[in-house]
């Protein structure tokens, strides 16, 4: 009962009861939500007991994701998805009365995620339509036979996939148009390798923190074979995937796959097509996948491709691989707008290569290609474009599927991508120079193959002139032959400034900072970016003052005898500072208590005391966030920041790139500064704490990355930790740091997101917090009394 075709002999006990009363097109969509559900359930079932158990303790709360941490994996991993009710369908079938109610509440138990998918599937009106119908019972118990159950606990991510396209795919009003959505395996593994060739990308790196895009997302199918080909080869590699889908069965059996891959799945978005509307407009992507071929509109292909390259990340190299017909290739005149986007892509050289298929090769018939662009070519490919022809690499297949009736076997692909690694022209690969191409025509029947000889040149008899409707293309007088993209001027100007480090380091850093070089890093408005970097700044200064308060208040002798001097009140002209801060009070008063650390830590009766308060951390973190140079630097930016504001509100683009130069060296001089000095450090929310032979084990969530979902972890103390505060913990260490209120990270009240808040001003009985990286609700109001206890401090 292990292989593929046993699971489906499974699906035709549930079509047998369904046939005398729905039509064929009508089978899957009754049965996906089911299947989904089963599914879950068989995921579910080790930790299911304790799920509910905790839910019995839970229940009062309006938000109930701390289950997220009790629904397990059998690794001890959490699944992201849970069900708090003590039904299951099997149990629904056999012991309840009431069960189109019941079903219905079985499935309200679910996690809003969960929900969310089979509200799209619409769920509760298939259980409705099945009551009536007298069928819901006897599906139930089909679905609930202990064979069936065996088959969903041995059931991959691969066979659930293959299951779901097999329902779409033969029970279906259109099978033809429903065969055009699915990209076969065969194709998806090429285009997937030659994606991530390896000449053009290390995914073996330890260190990978890569996105990927598909814009026409249909099932998940290509993000998921993605995900399996990294991680076969790389377990550390840090992938995030999004995609977008206007279908709504398809839509949500992406959101499961990316459920089932532990993905966010509100990287998953719809029902909008990316055409008319980019859900991920404020996104950049290392790497963009897609099957343009199953567009339903052909002209739109080459609108799609001209949308997704506005996706490459700037100064940083990203790559495309998708699938058209022949349309994208010629379609439209010169002077035409599909001609201009043709054009546009060579002469800014994204355009990398064209690999044309053989016929047949998908479910429904046309002619195949694959397109590879790229912000950052090898040398050898740069301006030019190579074309190979790969129509002879294929078999026929014994059984065809619709049209499909030849394939890529594993020796077809093995050649393909040899042919991609091609530096020289052959009877089958050619480059051409960029200023060679006709954009109104980019077909293959004007491509002429030659041969190189031995002496790397052309075989003279080959030297034919690349033509178009009989005209030889000449490039104009004194045209230079590719145009440096804007964004390699950048990178050209700033060597210095390695991207991939950068990320690494920053996913190091505590979610309150991180999250705001990440809004800095994924946008493409230059001043944006420098108004981020600004912020960033600022809340880094707030942030490392409040951690030195925090730490050195703890004990108030301590903090009364070290510390006095830097109190508002030792200065009357600072008195009520607080009350409205600014960059340079952050400064001036963070400056103040790193000085007096810094004198502590040359007396050797008192540094234990200090680092005691600091939790035990290692002295080179307290050193760090006491540093001469880390606020000398912070100076500087505030100076910065203040003659540009003062300066007016608009410059120009060179202005902008200069200004984005100088705090990019900021950020370097910043990175050496705090090198790897948060690695041993967690900052965390403590979830729930539980009290055993004098420790504290604290489940908690670890806020050390630059987006959530946040990791949960165990923290032993000896004392307990509040699950309404925010605490640092050194490795090993069983003290914490109690981080005083001013910041905070929370679900933002309307939009319902983690972000992070800053403290920014106070007004009359409120105290006003902002986010610099959450603007969608940007600023969120509390009670005075939620700082009243660090004013008196800070006084």
């Amino acid at each position: 009962m292990n292989s593929l075709q046993d699971r489906l002999l499974f699906i035709q006990g549930l079509i047998h009861i369904l046939k005398e009363s729905f039509k064929e097109s009508e089978f899957s969509k009754v049965i996906i939500p089911f299947i989904i559900i089963k599914k879950l359930e068989s995921l579910l079932k080790i930790s299911k007991n304790n799920v509910i158990e905790k839910y019995g303790e839970f229940n009062y709360m309006d938000d109930l994701k701390i289950l997220n941490h009790f629904a397990l994996d059998e690794k001890g991993e959490i699944l992201g998805f849970y069900n708090f009710s003590k039904y299951d369908l099997n149990l629904l079938a056999r012991s309840v009365n009431n069960l189109e109610e019941s079903l219905i509440d079985y499935i309200n138990c679910f996690s809003p995620n969960i929900k969310e998918v089979l509200d799209i599937l619409d769920v509760k009106a298939v259980i409705s339509n099945l009551y009536k119908l007298n069928l819901l019972s006897p599906f139930l118990k089909e679905l609930g036979n202990s064979d069936m159950d065996l088959h969903f606990e041995l059931m991959s991510n691969r066979e659930f996939e293959l299951i779901m396209e097999e329902l779409l795919f033969n029970f279906s009003d259109d099978p033809t148009s429903m065969g055009k959505l699915f990209i076969p395996s065969d194709v998806l593994e090429l285009l997937v390798r030659l994606l991530f060739y390896s000449e053009e990308i290390d995914i073996t790196d330890k260190t990978l923190i890569k996105k990927i895009f598909d814009p026409v997302s249909s099932s998940g199918k290509l993000l998921d074979k993605c995900y399996d080909l990294i991680y076969e080869k790389n377990k550390s590699a840090e992938i995030v995937f999004y995609g977008q889908e206007t279908r709504r069965t398809l839509y949500s059996i992406s959101k499961i796959n990316s459920i089932l891959r532990k993905n966010d799945f509100k990287n998953i978005k719809g029902l909008n097509s990316y055409l008319s509307e980019d859900l991920f407009s404020n996104q950049k992507f290392d790497f963009i996948i897609s099957n343009f071929s199953s567009l339903n509109d052909e002209s739109e292909q080459i609108l799609y491709l001209q949308k997704i390259i506005s996706k490459m990340k700037i100064n940083e190299k990203s790559r495309i691989a998708i699938i058209t017909n022949e349309t994208p290739l010629f379609y439209a005149d010169k002077g035409s707008i599909q001609s201009k986007i043709r054009q546009q892509i060579i002469e800014n050289d994204y355009l990398e290569t064209i690999i044309s298929l053989t016929e047949n090769t998908f479910h429904i018939p046309f002619k195949p290609y694959i397109w590879i662009l790229t912000n950052e070519k090898l040398e050898h490919r740069k301006g030019k474009v190579q074309f190979i022809n790969g129509s002879d690499e294929f078999v026929e297949m014994k059984k065809t599927v619709l049209e499909k009736r030849n394939g890529i076997s594993k020796s077809n692909l093995k050649n393909i991508l040899e042919l991609y690694g091609f530096k020289t022209n052959s009877k089958i690969v050619s480059f051409i120079d960029n200023n060679e191409i006709d954009p109104t025509d980019l077909s293959f029947k004007n491509i002429k193959f030659k041969e190189e000889t031995s002496s790397g040149k052309e075989d003279e008899k080959s030297k034919i002139p690349l033509k178009t409707h009989d005209k030889k293309i000449i490039p104009a007088k004194g045209k230079k032959q590719v145009k440096t993209s804007e964004s390699k001027k950048i990178a050209k100007k700033s060597k210095e400034f390695n991207q991939k480090e950068f990320e690494k380091w920053i996913e190091s850093l505590p979610f309150p900072l991180a999250s705001i070089l990440y809004a800095y890093d994924v946008e493409t408005n230059y001043d944006v970016k420098i108004k981020y970097i600004l912020h960033f700044f600022e809340s880094l200064s707030e942030f490392n003052f409040n951690l030195m308060l925090s730490a050195v208040s703890s004990n108030s002798d301590f903090y009364n005898k070290h510390f006095s001097k830097c109190r508002a009140s030792h200065n009357r002209a600072f008195k009520k500072w607080f009350l409205k801060p600014t960059f340079g009070n952050w400064n001036n008063f963070g400056s103040c208590f790193a000085k007096a650390i810094r004198v502590i830590l040359e007396d050797p009766n008192k540094k234990s005391e200090l680092l005691q308060l600091f939790a035990n951390s290692n002295e080179s973190f307290v050193k760090m966030v006491s540093n001469k140079k880390f606020y000398n630097l912070l100076f500087k930016i505030a100076e910065l920041r203040n003659r540009w504001e003062g300066h007016g509100p608009i410059v120009d683009k060179n202005e902008q790139e200069k200004r984005l130069r100088v705090l990019k060296k900021a950020l370097i001089i910043l990175k050496n500064i705090i090198s790897d000095n948060y690695k041993d450090l967690n900052l965390i929310a403590p979830v729930e704490s539980r009290y055993s032979e004098g420790v504290y084990n604290s489940l908690s969530k670890r806020l050390m990355t630059t987006r959530p979902p946040f990791k949960s972890i165990e923290v032993k103390t000896t004392i307990p930790l509040d699950v309404k505060k925010k605490y640092l913990v050194y490795k090993d260490s069983s003290l914490a740091i109690e981080l005083l209120p001013l910041f905070d990270i929370m679900e933002s009240p309307q939009k319902q997101q983690e972000a992070c808040y800053f403290y920014n001003i106070t007004e009359k009985d409120k105290v006003q917090f902002v986010s610099y990286h959450f603007n969608k609700e940007a600023i969120i109001k509390f009670n005075r009394e939620k700082l009243e206890k660090v004013f008196k401090i800070i006084e």
